[in-house]
């Protein structure tokens, strides 16, 4: 578990870097917000579940006062949803990344890298949950979209399988994952 803990704190810092452009000489709760953000991360890393969780919440109170597209509030969706999958609590992480996938809808970015990351982030909760068909749908959208947003050579689109692997909780999970996509 630790090293999916790794990875879904990688993907934290992914989406992160989309947000920082945000924060250039910003003080209405900007600055506040990045420290919560980096403070849930670096916990998070740490295996301090709990205060992650509590740095993570108040960030996403604090992103609800931003405008209301702000890709802020889509990184703390997003970092609450890899924080609860880290918790096995599934069906709240999937809530939460289908929140952020449908404000980053909403915003009409749905071809950038933020929207495959959070693809892949869902395909890996639902592919803890036994939803495999979806799951791999989501993967082959992501490592797309990632693809042509980033390259195919990107650290994001180099994730996407890593997260695949770390997803699936048995072997047998895996199989099934796999002949999914040779079925197809």
């Amino acid at each position: 578990m630790a090293k999916c803990r790794i990875i879904n704190v990688l993907l934290c810092s992914i989406l992160l870097w989309g947000a920082s452009p945000l924060l250039a000489n910003e003080d209405g709760g900007g600055v506040q917000w990045h420290r919560l953000t980096e403070a849930g991360r670096t916990k998070m890393l740490k295996g301090d579940l709990p205060e992650a969780e509590k740095s993570f919440e108040e960030a996403l109170k604090l992103s609800e006062s931003f405008t209301p597209l702000d890709t802020r509030r889509i990184v703390s969706l997003s970092n609450m949803s890899l924080l609860l999958k880290d918790k096995q609590q599934l069906d709240l992480a999937e809530q939460y990344s289908r929140k952020a996938l449908a404000l980053i809808r909403e915003d009409g970015i749905k071809d950038g890298a933020m929207f495959g990351v959070e693809l892949s982030n869902l395909a890996g909760i639902l592919a803890d949950q036994a939803k495999f068909e979806e799951a791999m749908q989501l993967y082959e959208s992501a490592m797309l979209i990632l693809s042509k947003a980033r390259g195919e050579d990107s650290l994001e689109v180099a994730t996407v399988p890593i997260i695949m692997l770390c997803s699936t909780k048995s072997s047998d999970n895996m199989i099934k994952l796999l002949s999914l996509k040779k079925n197809q």
